[in-house]
Order: C-alpha cells, then structure tokens, then sequence
C-alpha cells in the first residue's frame, strides 16, 4: 500500500505516529469462515513466516503462510473419541504453535492442556485444577492476547481475576514432569485490583480479564483492564509494577454497584457496558524491542445515541525501558481489535471488510524519529 496514517487526534506532539507501510492478504478456503474465532498466533520455521487461526465451521486449525498468503496446512480436531478436543462452543480456546507439529492447546471444558501433533493427535496432557463453578478461581478462557508460556520444565497460564478479593491468584504453573505436585498457584501477593475495596462492583468478566506477552529477557508482562499499570514478572515470577497510562483513558471507573441480578439487567448497567473504558492488551515486539497497549476508549452516553456506536481503540507504544514512543487511534469500524499480531514487517491489524473470501491485514510500524 505505501501509504501513511494521519496523526490521531488529540496524540500529544512528542509522540510519532502509527504508519501504515503494507497490506498482507490472507485467502481463504471453501470450508473457512471469514467471521471466526479472534485467536490467532504467528508462528516462524524454517526461516518462513506462519499465521494458525482456529476456524469453528470444520474444528480446525487453519495455517496461513504468510509469503503465499494463503492456506497450507489443516489440522483437523475431533471432539468424540481419544483425541477429542471439546470447547464451550466446539473448538477449545488457546493454543500455542510451538512447531507445524507440535502444538499446545488448552480446553476449559476438559480442564486440561493437550500437546498434539499435526494429525491432531493427543501426544501428551496435563490436568488444569480449576473450578469454573467457583468465583473464587481464576479462569483460563484463551484468545490471541492470553497466551500460553511454554518452556522445558512447565506451562505457565495466567486467567482472568477472580470477582472477590480473597480470590486465588491468576497465575497456574503446570509442571511437565506431571510430579505428585503437578501445579500450583503462584506468587501469593498480588497487588492487583487493590485500590477497589469490593471487586464484584468493578463490573462484567470482560473487567476482569488479562493480557500478556513475554520479552528478550524472558519477563512476563501481564496487563488489566481497570489499572493503568502492567505487572512484570520475572523469571522467578517475583513482581514489580510500573504505570503506562494512556492519557485518552482518563480516570478509570469501575461500576460502582454490586451487580444484583436486577442490576445486571438495569439501564444504568447497559449504559456503563456501552461507554466504560478500559485496557485490552500488551504485546512485546521482537523485532523493533518496543510494547503496544491497546485500550478500548470511554464514551459519552449522548455519543452513543447520536449513533456512534463502533469504540475507538487506542495503541500506545512504549520503548523497552516503558517510555512512550508512539500513539496510533482507530475505529472498530475500521479494524478488528481483537485480530493482531506482529510479525518481521510490524504490527499486523485486521481491516474489517464485507467479504468472505479473504482476511487483509494492514501492518503498522512506528516512525522513526
């Protein structure tokens, strides 16, 4: 494409803009639907660029080379059987591309994580001790922003905040070695979501969910949706805060109520569902060492009705010592917030269009100043 994004409104001088430098079209086959799951992961092998994405018509993986931009390989999942692989709705949620054969996927339903090979074969799996049931426990519902971490000795899952303050925390470590103490809950003290004295009025689960990525240094970077900080963890999994407010955002506001059931269903709830803003994801880039916080920004109720009803999200991108480098604002009309990934060429975003025959991706990289 080769052309540029203007600069956002309200971006503060000192920061570059978000360019857009090119355009990646993805084909798409007879049996994969162009509305599906946002749960994506870019993957390399062999020198060559891969993108896998669960594709719920047919239970599959579909994976993507990125060169050819099309479908190269399917992996085919069965739900009945030995090797069945069960979601809430058909296709369980996260998956992590280690290699073209060799892939973790983690199923709610099954309370497990599965390693499989190309076939869909079930390799090898580890039990998830959770209860679903219980607000007190975290849940591990997957998608592109909540990724698993794979290494030699454990699996490292970090779930959405539990409503209630004395909640277990977010953090499960699987021990691979499936030793009598094959998981634990890990650290203890949190500080997260402590400046709310009653959680349960912070509002719907989408408050309570976490996004992380992993940097060159092997930390963890886990962001929430109500705090302005992100929380780093190191490779002791010892935490340490810093604060990447995005100045669109504003004041955080929680909901302010216990949610009742008639509560839930309340016009004042609706409301605050419709114009709330909050943060939606950290993902590291590899390849240019900087950070991009995406944050889904609050709205006024009369905007609402006077139709505007697409959120506009806002990137900030932050160097590797969390300084602010870079702010790129779109509409949802415009793209996909939920379909990203960063490749060698840069920040890939969905571009939402009316056809089914194709996914385009824009890809983004920050002006150098």
């Amino acid at each position: 494409m080769g052309c540029q994004s203007p600069r956002s409104e309200g971006t503060p001088p000192s920061l570059a803009p978000l360019l857009v430098t090119d355009s990646l079209v993805l084909h798409l086959d007879a049996k994969t639907a162009y509305k599906t799951e946002d749960n994506i992961d870019y993957f390399t092998e062999g020198g060559k660029e891969y993108l896998a994405k669960f594709n719920r018509p047919d239970q599959s993986i579909k994976i993507f080379s990125i060169t050819l931009g099309k479908t190269i390989k399917t992996i085919n999942m069965s739900n009945t059987g030995p090797n069945a692989l069960v979601g809430m709705d058909g296709v369980p949620g996260n998956f992590k591309m280690i290699s073209m054969d060799s892939i973790m996927i983690y199923s709610a339903m099954q309370a497990k994580v599965f390693l499989i090979n190309s076939k869909a074969e079930i390799l090898d799996k580890w039990n998830v001790i959770t209860s679903r049931d219980e607000p007190k426990y975290p849940t591990f519902d997957g998608n592109t922003f909540s990724n698993m971490i794979i290494n030699k000795s454990s699996i490292l899952l970090i779930g959405s905040i539990s409503m209630y303050n004395d909640g277990e925390p977010p953090i499960l470590m699987l021990d691979k070695s499936h030793k009598e103490e094959g998981q634990k809950h890990i650290p203890k003290n949190l500080e997260i979501y402590d400046q709310f004295p009653d959680r349960i009025m912070v509002g719907s689960r989408e408050f309570f969910e976490s996004s992380n990525t992993m940097n060159d240094n092997g930390d963890i970077i886990v962001s929430f949706a109500l705090d302005d900080r992100v929380m780093i963890l190191n490779e002791n999994l010892e935490p340490s805060y810093t604060i990447l407010k995005n100045p669109k955002l504003g004041e955080l506001k929680p909901y302010g109520k216990p949610l009742t059931m008639d509560e839930y269903y309340s016009d004042r709830y609706y409301d605050f569902l419709l114009t709330a803003g909050r943060y939606e994801a950290i993902i590291f880039d590899p390849y240019r060492k900087v950070y991009y916080r995406l944050a889904s920004l609050p709205r006024t109720i009369s905007e609402v009705k006077q139709g505007h009803k697409s959120p506009d999200y806002s990137i900030m991108v932050y160097n590797e010592g969390f300084k602010p480098k870079a702010e790129y604002t779109f509409s949802l009309a415009d793209y996909n917030p939920r379909m990203i990934f960063v490749s060698r060429q840069g920040l890939n975003i969905m571009k939402q269009n009316d056809k089914e025959d194709y996914i385009t991706f824009h890809t983004f990289i920050t002006e150098t100043r």
